[in-house]
């Protein structure tokens, strides 16, 4: 088994990975649901410190944000904020920036309310709704970050 530090230069993803002993421990932790190291492996896929694959970071990135990971949702809700060439992305980045701001961050709170001043009354209401169904559902999320996953991929490409 290959330490992760001959794999990796120092960073954040070190970091966090050292506390696993080996890569494959920490595959595994996210693997189980630990939320941060799903959004540590989606960060290292987004960034090439693993294989560089815009798909794999944004798997990972969504089952963080599932699991109620801050900056993997401010990570999807900018991403979808900044592409915003569509209602369906405003309404996206309306539903993570609203997770987001849950965890009393002002900054994300701000931003959203900027988003919301050029959504439509129709698209807003959409959004909130779309933002129900996922609370309804919360017990058992898992199908409802799947959905979302699959409609919010366009051709493997992060948004």
């Amino acid at each position: 088994m290959m330490q992760v530090g001959m794999l990796f230069g120092l960073s954040m993803f070190l970091a966090v990975v050292v506390q696993a002993q080996s890569l494959e421990e920490f595959m595994e932790q996210a693997k189980k649901g630990n939320r941060d190291a799903q959004y540590e492996i989606g960060m290292a896929y987004y960034t090439g410190e693993l294989p560089q694959s815009e798909q794999t970071a944004l798997h990972w990135f969504y089952q963080a944000a599932q699991n109620g990971h801050t900056n993997a949702q401010l990570f999807l809700g900018m991403n979808y904020y900044r592409k915003g060439r569509t209602p369906a992305d405003s309404i996206q980045a309306y539903i993570w920036l609203t997770l987001a701001a849950k965890k009393n961050q002002p900054e994300i709170a701000r931003l959203r309310k900027v988003l919301m001043q050029h959504m439509s009354v129709q698209d807003l209401d959409t959004a909130k709704k779309q933002l129900a169904h996922f609370y309804q559902r919360s017990n058992s999320p898992e199908a409802w970050a799947q959905n979302q996953f699959h409609v919010s991929t366009i051709k493997g490409k992060l948004l």
